[in-house]
């Protein structure tokens, strides 16, 4: 494991623990909320990483498309199930009325599709729209992380700050931890969010655990940095096995890192590069140029001392001027609370 890049340990980790992580799949859970359609791209997902018998998923797709009118996807898996099998005679007539469908809505729609395709109206189009440009700033803008974050951990109200949709997680679907962890973790500028993370998880841990959110746990409950490193290797498998996930591979091993370098230096003052490549499932040598591109981008305050192999950190103590900010915003809290206690005793005098 140690030394290879995310992407590749964790396929090859994947067919390894497969069993395992048929167990951490969620698909089951989340396929009840959505719609049908949305639902053959996670098993098409699946049915590549091997995770299930090919026969169940494809017993699970043609029970799914038995309402809708992708018919011709339903006699393909329908053959593939039941080779040399010739499909029921319903198929068959349901392909014929949904042609019939396809054919009448492509007359009403022709007139559309001709403006559209004039090629006059597709260079103003092309003028008018980057499209590129156009989901960059989306990607940008709107990626889903932050969101998500906003929902479940903003803290909202005038008065008292509260966490409206959280109730949702602790009532209905824990399992939505695996994403809200993740966001955390892959979104640098939110890790404001990770000590009301770390209670959640806590507070949720007899409902829903994964490596995920165990990782979080030996990170910032037990101080277990072996605990950790064992779990960031599980972490590479179910996040290369889930289909919401998959993307955030690479993002989500480089921040993890970040997070047990950072906890691990609060603790030390010096620490070999030897240890730490350990630590963060890296070889000497790669540890030490990734600690040397995080003092260049001024992310950590700490110096190589090339001699002996260490990192010797510099002082990160909290201000005093920092802590008495903290204990005002906290004061400021409490004075508007009491406030609005005592004029609704007033008024109802």
């Amino acid at each position: 494991m140690y030394g290879q890049s995310p992407s590749t340990s964790g396929t090859q980790s994947t067919h390894q623990l497969t069993p395992k992580m048929a167990e951490w799949d969620l698909t089951t859970r989340l396929g009840k909320y959505l719609d049908r359609h949305l639902v053959f791209p996670l098993l098409e997902f699946l049915s590549v990483k091997e995770i299930y018998e090919e026969n169940e998923l494809l017993e699970g797709k043609l029970e799914l498309l038995s309402n809708t009118n992708m018919v011709d996807f339903a006699l393909d898996v329908y053959q593939r199930l039941n080779p040399g099998v010739k499909p029921p005679e319903y198929l068959y007539s349901k392909r014929s009325e949904v042609v019939g469908q396809l054919k009448q809505l492509q007359i009403q729609t022709e007139p559309m599709l001709e403006i559209l395709l004039n090629p006059e109206v597709s260079a103003e189009i092309e003028k008018s729209r980057d499209s590129r440009q156009l989901f960059e700033l989306l990607q940008t803008k709107y990626d889903g992380r932050e969101l998500l974050i906003e929902m479940f951990l903003e803290k909202k109200g005038q008065y008292i700050k509260q966490q409206p949709y959280l109730n949702a997680i602790q009532t209905m679907c824990p399992h939505i931890l695996r994403y809200l962890t993740t966001a955390v973790i892959t979104h640098r500028q939110r890790r404001q969010y990770m000590k009301d993370l770390v209670r959640v998880i806590q507070q949720e841990s007899y409902t829903y655990r994964d490596p995920i959110t165990e990782f979080v746990e030996c990170l910032y409950v037990n101080f277990d940095f072996d605990g950790a490193q064992k779990k960031l290797r599980e972490c590479e498998i179910v996040l290369d096995n889930d289909f919401f996930l998959v993307a955030c591979l690479d993002d989500f091993i480089e921040n993890a890192r970040l997070f047990i370098f950072e906890t691990f230096c609060q603790i030390h003052e010096c620490i070999s590069i030897s240890m730490l490549a350990d630590k963060l499932n890296m070889n000497s040598e790669e540890a030490e140029r990734w600690i040397v591109n995080l003092i260049r981008n001024a992310q950590l305050d700490a110096k190589i001392d090339s001699k002996f192999g260490h990192v010797v950190m510099g002082t990160q103590a909290v201000s005093q001027y920092q802590q008495l900010i903290e204990k005002t915003k906290a004061m400021a809290i409490r004075t508007q609370v009491l406030a609005m206690n005592i004029e609704k005793k007033i008024a109802s005098n």
